[in-house]
């Protein structure tokens, strides 16, 4: 995720793990980031701002 936003100002990433099976404190860490707009400081110590949502089968769960 840091490296794609380096790449591109403003880029928008969306990570879809609907199909894996995600421990919930690394969904929480995913979620916690889309919230924040920031990678953990010991990721991006810069705390550049990130544009990333997150996708999962409890989202899907949820809208059905």
């Amino acid at each position: 995720m840091r490296r794609a936003n380096a790449l591109m100002h403003g880029l928008a990433l969306e990570i879809d793990v609907t199909g894996a099976n995600v421990d919930p404190a690394a969904m929480e860490a995913l979620r916690s980031c889309s919230q924040s707009h920031r990678l953990p400081a010991l990721i991006d110590p810069q705390q550049s701002e990130l544009n990333i949502s997150v996708r999962s089968s409890a989202d899907a769960a949820m809208a059905a």
